[in-house]
C-alpha cells in the first residue's frame, strides 16, 4: 500500500514537471508579474491544459484529475502570489533539471531549493485531496 502511495505521489510530481515546463515554454511576452501573466489567461490553460495531458491513459477519473490540476494551480499561484519572480525560479529551475521537483536539493540557490520544496508539498496535497 505504502509502496502504491509513493508510485502515485512520484507520478503527481512528475505531472506537475511537465505543466511548469510546458508554462515556461507557453510564454512568449516573458511576463514578470501575474497580472502580466494571467492578462490573456494563457498561463492558467496552458498548466492545466499540461496537466491534464500528462495524465492521460492513467486511471484518473476526469473530473478529479480536473480539479487535481485547478488546485495545483491555484495553491501555486497562490503561493507564490506575492512574487511572480519566484514561480518563474521554480519553473526555470524544474526546466533545467527535470529531477528537481522529486529532489530539490538538485537546484544549487537555496531560496529557490525551498520554493521547489514548496511547490511538491502543494502538488502532493492537491494529489491528496482529489486523486486519492
Amino acid at each position: 500500500m505504502a509502496s502504491r502511495k509513493r508510485v502515485r505521489v512520484a507520478s503527481v510530481l512528475g505531472l506537475l514537471l511537465i505543466a511548469l515546463v510546458a508554462v515556461g515554454c507557453a510564454q512568449s511576452s516573458d511576463p514578470t508579474t501575474w497580472e502580466e501573466a494571467l492578462a490573456e489567461k494563457n498561463v492558467e490553460n496552458n498548466f492545466i491544459n499540461a496537466c491534464e495531458e500528462a495524465d492521460e491513459g492513467t486511471t484518473a477519473d476526469t473530473v478529479a484529475l480536473a480539479d487535481y490540476c485547478q488546485c495545483t494551480f491555484t495553491e501555486l499561484q497562490e503561493t507564490f502570489s506575492d512574487d511572480f519572480e519566484r514561480f518563474d525560479a521554480v519553473d526555470n529551475a524544474v526546466r533545467s533539471n527535470p529531477d528537481a521537483i522529486n529532489d530539490p536539493l538538485l537546484v544549487e540557490d537555496g531560496d529557490t531549493r525551498a520554493d521547489v520544496v514548496t511547490a511538491a508539498g502543494l502538488i502532493q496535497g492537491c494529489a491528496s485531496q482529489h486523486l486519492g
